[in-house]
């Protein structure tokens, strides 16, 4: 009934959901830490529904694991997923769909800077202004996103040349 040809009254059909062009897999491969962030979420809800354990455990240490990407995803992700939305507006805006390989490497080293331009904004008016810590947390909050930004973008930018050949 059905062939195992990818066509389709001689339209092809993409089978597969990977995407093909440099921009979408820069687009991709950015999303990793979000998707692992939910899987953090997911998996601190299900140790903590599983009631009380030993410290030192397995279950312990993953429950500690499973809260640092909490904290990482209540901290960073929110900026993090603001600039993947950029970078991938600013391709499609500068570079069209099918976006030239150097318009989406030099617009993965911008990403992190107007990542961490965003990450200051509600800590800065969240804390109380008495609190002597408010400044500290933004500069720390800054340099997390910076780190963490350029950090993802070196390992993009080395997927994109090993699987893509850019």
């Amino acid at each position: 009934m059905f062939s195992r040809a990818a066509s389709y009254d001689g339209f092809a059909v993409r089978r597969s959901w990977l995407p093909t062009s440099d921009r979408g897999s820069a687009v991709l491969l950015l999303c990793v830490p979000l998707a692992l962030g939910l899987i953090c979420l997911l998996g601190a809800i299900t140790v903590t529904l599983m009631g009380p354990m030993a410290q030192g455990s397995l279950r312990f240490g993953l429950g500690v694991f499973f809260y640092a990407g909490v904290a990482w995803c209540t901290l960073c992700a929110p900026w993090y997923a603001a600039g993947v939305i950029g970078l991938a507006w600013w391709t499609k805006r500068y570079g069209g769909a099918e976006a030239s390989a150097q318009v989406v490497l030099r617009s993965l080293w911008r990403m992190p800077l107007a990542t961490s331009a965003l990450a200051w904004f509600p800590y800065a008016f969240v804390i109380p202004p008495m609190h002597a810590s408010r400044f500290q947390l933004c500069v720390l909050l800054v340099l997390a996103q910076l780190v963490t930004g350029y950090l993802w973008a070196a390992i993009t930018r080395g997927g994109l040349r090993f699987w893509q050949g850019v």
